[in-house]
């Protein structure tokens, strides 16, 4: 209606808008506030918070289904949108699963239905983007074939993770078994882990 001002984004209980899920280009929130390491950023608190909008929005009738991913990074074919990448590294320094590990155990343990308990990973072979879980060879590396030699890797560290994210997800599957049969995996219930 003429003079009706659209609803503003929504926000976080820390006041910043939620930045893109995994795998999902769409941002409430500047490219800023998802650019850099992912421990560096909002996004597990930014996650949380979109998953309860959207429980929220059904009023709770329709099971909400956490996503995680390994990392993302979609430069090797859409380089001129200037994506940025999501390390498969939480820190500097941190393992080559640690992003997985982290939004599994901080998002999508904390977050999961008990009505549909069920984790979504963004990956299954999906190596244009950077989110596979399969065994990854090679030598970990940090440069690119671009004239800076790190226009698609950011800089950041990719290849050699082995069967480094496959160990992860075995983990973190068997923790989320035990906190369903112990009924602490609920969006009311228990933080995922002491570090989130």
């Amino acid at each position: 209606m003429p003079g009706q001002q659209e609803p503003a984004a929504p926000r976080s209980r820390g006041g910043a808008r939620p930045s893109r899920l995994p795998g999902c280009q769409a941002a409430f929130a500047p490219v800023a506030d998802s650019t850099g390491y992912p421990g560096t950023t909002h996004i597990a608190q930014d996650q949380r918070f979109l998953l309860t909008v959207y429980r929220n929005a059904t009023g709770g009738r329709v099971p909400v289904v956490p996503d995680v991913a390994p990392g993302f990074n979609d430069r090797g074919f859409r380089l001129p949108t200037n994506h940025p990448a999501e390390p498969r590294q939480w820190l500097p320094g941190a393992g080559p699963a640690s992003t997985l590990d982290h939004l599994f155990r901080c998002v999508a343990i904390p977050e999961l239905d008990p009505a549909l308990p069920m984790v979504m990973v963004t990956s299954w072979d999906d190596w244009n983007e950077d989110t596979g879980v399969e065994p990854i060879g090679g030598r970990p590396t940090h440069v690119d074939d671009s004239p800076g030699a790190n226009a698609y890797t950011q800089g950041y560290t990719y290849g050699g993770e082995g069967r480094t994210p496959l160990q992860t997800l075995r983990r973190d599957v068997a923790l989320l078994d035990r906190r369903v049969g112990e009924g602490r995996a609920t969006a009311a219930g228990a933080q995922g882990s002491p570090s989130c």
